[in-house]
């Protein structure tokens, strides 16, 4: 059975190297751009720009795409957010509703993603070793840890971690 992985990417460079880790570890890698990734259409069978302004698009794209497990990499300005409330879709503005902190947003989008039966992973294990301290020794073949199953936090910490980059 195929690995698909969504990478949910902000601006930066992180999103580029981890699609290339998850790449190298054996995933089939499809990009969801929400602002420049450098480096990330290397390492993606497939590449979606993606608007804050019409997040049902993008869910449409996951399922088409048959991704089963994402991460959420690279920076996302919280004012890029507030500057488009107003201007998003019905799932957007659903998402707002409970709130534009970042544990609220992220919370809505983990809740909007395992609605549709897609898990979100730690994204740690998928940042390269320059990192430091980003990655665990892992048996080969061995699948990320959900969000879920991070160790040490409570489910409002991990969904604030599944969030695409704290407040800049």
């Amino acid at each position: 059975m195929e690995r698909r992985l969504a990478v949910m990417a902000g601006a930066g460079v992180l999103p580029g190297r981890a699609a290339a880790e998850a790449a190298r570890q054996g995933w089939q890698v499809v990009a969801f751009t929400f602002d420049a990734a450098a480096g990330i259409e290397a390492h993606a069978e497939r590449v979606v720009p993606c608007s804050l302004t019409d997040l049902q698009e993008v869910v449409r794209a996951l399922r088409d795409a048959k991704v089963r497990s994402v991460i959420f990499v690279g920076k996302l300005w919280k004012k890029e957010v507030f500057s488009r409330v107003g201007t998003t879709d019905d799932l957007g503005r659903h998402i707002a509703r409970s709130g534009l902190s970042d544990e609220a947003l992220a919370a809505m989008v983990l809740a909007t993603l395992e609605g549709i039966n897609i898990e979100v992973l730690d994204p740690r294990p998928f940042l390269d070793p320059w990192m430091a301290g980003a990655r665990r020794p892992r048996p080969s073949g061995a699948r990320s840890r959900p969000a879920s199953r991070w160790p040490g936090t409570s489910r409002r910490t991990e969904s604030a971690r599944a969030s695409f980059g704290r407040a800049g």
